[in-house]
Order: structure tokens, then sequence, then C-alpha cells
């Protein structure tokens, strides 16, 4: 079924009218016609089942037949973005809203090569727009993500609203696998790792060698996994609420920007030994988060 958009304010009536750009795609690329079934969405949570009724030479006439209210996530996740050059954050947000991501945050940090003048600050989330849009139609998703302006690492990390966790892509020794931040539970033991094969977490002294034999006193060191987890003021919780996900620039966050990420109390999260373009490591983390999501929500 084809699926169309049309903002919240012109969804209301049960007769619909596809014009402008809606009404081209239906009239001179699906070539739509009297009698089909197409889907309406309309970015805030609607699925409007239609009856075509008619096509005119520049508009189409849609008759609805039923409404699907979609509740918001339990888990809506923000994507912190910080800008790569070229096209590759029109992909970004392409493929993020695929993944259902709820809001998009364009970040500038340090090592940000493209640069947006404030003036053109509109221009550019209109195009960004577009693409979501775009998207939404392709993956059929009911929502429409918000995106907001750029921002530099202090706005961003002075206006983070609340939320259940938080997480940055990192290459730092203390990075924890996703399935090892994503699967533990939030109390009591996860697994039993020895000293040696457990990453410190944020504020934790890495294990030493002597670890082991030099004293049978218990150490962040020598607990496992999941009590360490337990333990950590930052540890992961899946109770419902907002998840934010920060990925850094080519060349990835200076030393001080991390400090200061994981300061808000993000959890620093290893995407494994190879490292990954910005598009690459947005989409790879915003994969695992979805596979989660899907889990918990069972």
């Amino acid at each position: 079924m084809q699926r169309f958009y049309l903002p919240p304010d012109e969804t209301r009536d049960e007769l619909l009218t596809l014009s402008d750009r809606e009404a081209h795609h239906a009239l001179n690329v699906v070539r739509l016609r009297p009698g089909e079934a197409v889907m309406v969405l309309n970015g805030e949570g609607e699925r409007l089942r239609c009856e075509t009724i008619e096509c005119a030479r520049r508009a189409v006439r849609l008759r609805v037949v039923s409404r699907e209210k979609i509740p918001g996530p339990t888990w809506p996740v923000t994507l912190i973005q910080a800008m790569p050059k070229g096209k590759a954050f029109d992909t970004i947000v392409q493929k993020a809203t695929e993944l259902g991501t709820q809001r998009i945050v364009p970040l500038v940090t340090q090592r940000v090569i493209a640069q947006i003048e404030p003036h053109k600050h509109e221009s550019k989330l209109d195009h960004w727009r577009a693409i979501a849009l775009e998207s939404i139609k392709q993956c059929g998703s009911p929502w429409m993500p918000e995106i907001c302006a750029p921002l530099s690492l202090d706005a961003c990390l002075k206006s983070l609203p609340p939320a259940s966790l938080r997480l940055v892509a990192s290459l730092r020794y203390n990075a924890l696998l996703p399935s090892e931040l994503l699967d533990a539970p939030p109390h009591g033991a996860h697994g039993a790792h020895g000293a040696h094969g457990v990453p410190a977490l944020a504020g934790e002294t890495p294990p030493s060698a002597n670890d082991a034999t030099s004293s049978d006193a218990v150490t962040p060191s020598r607990l496992t996994l999941g009590e360490r987890i337990a333990s950590s003021p930052a540890r992961v919780a899946t109770e419902a609420g907002p998840i934010q996900l920060w990925i850094g620039p080519e060349g990835d966050f200076t030393e001080e920007e991390l400090n200061a990420i994981e300061a808000a109390g993000a959890r620093p999260m290893t995407f494994g030994p190879l490292v990954l373009r910005a598009d690459t490591a947005a989409i790879y983390g915003l994969s695992v988060i979805g596979c989660a999501i899907q889990r918990w929500s069972r």
C-alpha cells in the first residue's frame, strides 16, 4: 500500500486532499487511480487508511476509511550526532528516522569540519526534515522525528533533558560492549567475568597484572561485571524513559569532550575493535538500542 504524508491539521476531516509534491508523486510516479487504497501518515502517531475518490490534474482526494492512533514509544531515542562532512549527515537523518529515532541533535564539536552559518540553519533544517519525511513514508513510521538546530557541546550539555540511559560511542579502555550495557539487569550479578576480562567503569583504575594475586580484598576490578554495574551510581537501568546516544565526528570527540559527556552521565560503549565512520557508528548504535528496546517491550 502506498504511503503519503499530510500535516496533522490537514488530517482532521474525513475527506483529505493531497496537493503539491504529494499529489505529484501520487499522480505521476505512483499513477494512483480512483478506488485504490492508500495510507496517510501525519507524523504525530496517526495512520489513516484511505480510499482514493478523485484524481484531478493537480490534486488527489481521499476518503478516510479508518484511523489508527499509535502510542508514543516507551523508550524514545535521541541521537546526539557530531556533524560529519559532506552529505553523511543526510544519510544519518534518513537511517535514524527509519530506525525509529524520535529526536536528532546535530552537534558542533572541536573536530567538526562541517560548519553551518547561523543564518543557514533554517534552510538546512528544512532540508533534513524533507529527508525525514520521505523516510517515514518509506518505513511506515507514524512519528516524524524532531530535528534540532545545530548546538555546541556546551549548549547541548546545558539543555540536556532527563534520560533513563545515556550512551556514548567510545574507543576508551573502559567502554563496555552493547550486550553488556543493554542486556545487564539493573540489579544483581550478570555473568561471572574474571578480574582481567572486565573493562573498567568510568572513574575506575584499570586492573593491573597483580590484581589477582596481590590481595584477597574485593576491589572494583575483581567484581563481576553485573556487580560493578549494580554498584555504580551511573548503572544501567531499563525502566521506561528516554535514551540518548552520543556519536562523535571524524577523529572522534577530544578527551576533554568525552570527559564532559561522561560527567553528564553517559556510559562509554564500544562498537568493537574497528574504527567506524560517523554514519556507520550511528546506524550501529541505533540498531543495537532498537534490538534491546524490542526485547524489553516483550
